[in-house]
């Protein structure tokens, strides 16, 4: 079975498309107002910090995790797997589309003299393990709810390519909710819970190619000759 074949210019997705569609599927925004920490910001009624924010950490690939503000959301990105089984075989093209400035009509239907090939994604699964961090069960909780409900257990990730484009891949909620309770003494208590979302998603691997397209036929005639 084939996939669709877009008639335009599509963009590129690697690892960081899907890390920064994990964060705006959270609903998190840039937060720049500690510039030794950057980091993301969500805000969540109900969790211990007076002004609702809750930090988001983005643990892989930068691994920025410095202060450690209450509350927090985690985001840890396992090692991508190739998924064969979803990879549609040798010559599938994901878009192939006309070379803007080469078009013309010949015999009445319109077309390009040169046109561009994009070949399919390599697929791959993507998991990731959002953790929920607060100082008691009753603050943590609300931050919980906010992931499931971005993560339900059969959803869909956004993501946009290099392009700005928006792509749509189907995510899912795996395992069980894993909670995590430390009391390292009444002050540094900590509360938390993992969500693991796995991703059916692909890596842009394979650069476009530009091939020339037919216009036309030019046709020699000989006078015949006799032969006996």
């Amino acid at each position: 079975m084939s996939i669709p074949i877009w008639d335009k210019q599509t963009g590129e997705v690697f690892l960081r498309n899907f890390d920064q569609g994990v964060i705006d599927t959270l609903g998190a925004t840039p937060d720049a107002s500690v510039p030794d920490d950057p980091c993301f910001a969500l805000y969540i009624p109900g969790v211990s910090d007076p002004t609702n924010r809750v930090t988001v950490y983005m643990n892989n690939p930068e691994q920025i995790y410095k202060m450690k503000r209450f509350p927090l959301i985690s985001i840890l990105r396992e090692d991508p797997t190739i998924a064969l089984q979803r990879w549609m075989g040798v010559g599938q093209l994901e878009a192939r589309y006309g070379v803007s400035g080469t078009g013309l009509v010949i015999g009445g239907v319109s077309g390009f003299t040169q046109y561009v090939s994009k070949p399919q994604a390599t697929p791959f699964d993507f998991t990731y393990n959002i953790t929920c961090m607060d100082r008691y069960e009753r603050n943590v909780q609300p931050i919980l709810l906010q992931v499931l409900k971005s993560f339900p257990h059969i959803g869909k990730l956004f993501v946009k390519d290099s392009l700005g484009l928006q792509r749509t891949y189907e995510a899912r909620s795996e395992g069980s909710l894993t909670p995590l309770k430390e009391n390292v003494d009444p002050v540094n208590r900590i509360v938390s819970y993992t969500v693991t979302v796995r991703v059916d998603g692909e890596m842009d691997l394979t650069s476009a190619i530009s091939t020339s397209a037919v216009t036309g036929f030019d046709i020699t005639t000989r006078p015949l000759k006799r032969t006996r």
